[in-house]
């Protein structure tokens, strides 16, 4: 939550608003490799993917606030991301600063203790610690350039959630899905474009020069990405329902059954990006009645397929 201007955060409040803990919903994408490998039920596995997940809750906060120090005068000028804790001047530079580097430092131990516990499975895999630290560098390169060049910006927003799917699959020692990473980075474009798509609604001609760093994306050229994006996403899973380890498993009829609520799902949140107001799109779908219901739903049919006795 944004705290208002008549009530400014300050303290440790403000701290709170300044790591984001409710975009941790994101790196439930690092739960996915547990779920679909039938891992679920067992304690140890569980444990181990919770902890991963933990770890890439620290190291996304310190990114947001990085990201916040670098554009705190230019949310000044933004009609709400002003009230941000750096940028309205309810927290100091020092200990946002100190603030991202204990939740760096804190996830990175974190990895490097399910590096110990869960080793790669031969020399060329990556480890658990190895995809935290991609992340760390794709996080740090949009922050400092790709977030200035339309394209290159959505595609490592993407790619971050493909890191999350990856890690998730390096803890428990499985070798990541080639087709779970595909459908990842597909659902991950086009949520990134959701938001580009939303910001573009939130900021006027006048709030786009001030705001050199947003990429200028034609609103056009946008709206064909999105729509693109779209029918990808609901490509990307059903490449996956036909083709995967899971699919050879559960007999490929099973997953293909879950088609619709996946089509119905992106189709709702490409008409919510319509809205003036639609802003950040995991807190839209999560606030959307239709679109968590059919997200619950696809939830409910995939476990009852994953796990039936």
């Amino acid at each position: 939550m944004i705290p208002s201007p008549s009530q400014p955060s300050s303290g440790p409040r403000a701290v709170a608003v300044l790591l984001r803990p409710a975009q941790w919903t994101k790196n439930l994408v690092v739960l996915a490799p547990l779920v679909f490998a039938g891992l679920l039920t067992d304690p140890p596995s569980a444990v181990l993917a919770l902890q991963m997940a933990v770890a890439f809750g620290l190291l996304a906060s310190a990114g947001y606030v990085w990201n916040d120090l670098l554009d705190r005068r230019a949310d000044r000028a933004h009609p709400d991301k002003r009230h941000r804790p750096l940028a309205s001047g309810a927290l100091g530079t020092k200990a946002a600063v100190l603030a991202a580097l204990l939740c760096t430092a804190a996830g990175l131990a974190l990895g490097r203790q399910l590096q110990l516990r869960a080793p790669p499975l031969h020399a060329a895999a990556f480890g658990p610690l190895a995809w935290l630290l991609a992340y760390l560098v794709l996080g740090a390169l949009y922050s400092l350039l790709f977030k200035r060049i339309a394209g290159l910006d959505v595609v490592v927003l993407a790619a971050g959630l493909v890191t999350r799917a990856g890690a998730g699959s390096a803890a428990l020692q499985l070798r990541p899905s080639p087709w779970l990473l595909v459908c990842t980075f597909g659902f991950g474009l086009f949520l990134a474009l959701l938001k580009r798509r939303a910001e573009s609604f939130a900021l006027d001609q006048r709030m786009q020069l001030t705001r050199p760093m947003s990429p200028a994306w034609p609103p056009a050229l946008l709206a064909r990405a999105l729509d693109a994006a779209a029918v990808a996403a609901v490509l990307c899973w059903l490449g996956y329902a036909l083709w995967s380890e899971t699919a050879a498993v559960l007999g490929r009829p099973a997953l293909l059954l879950l088609s619709p609520l996946v089509a119905y799902g992106v189709l709702r949140a490409r008409r919510l990006a319509r809205t003036p107001a639609a802003g950040d799109p995991v807190t839209l779908l999560l606030r959307d009645g239709r679109a968590l219901g059919a997200f619950l739903l696809w939830l409910a049919a995939l476990l009852a397929l994953l796990y039936r006795p």
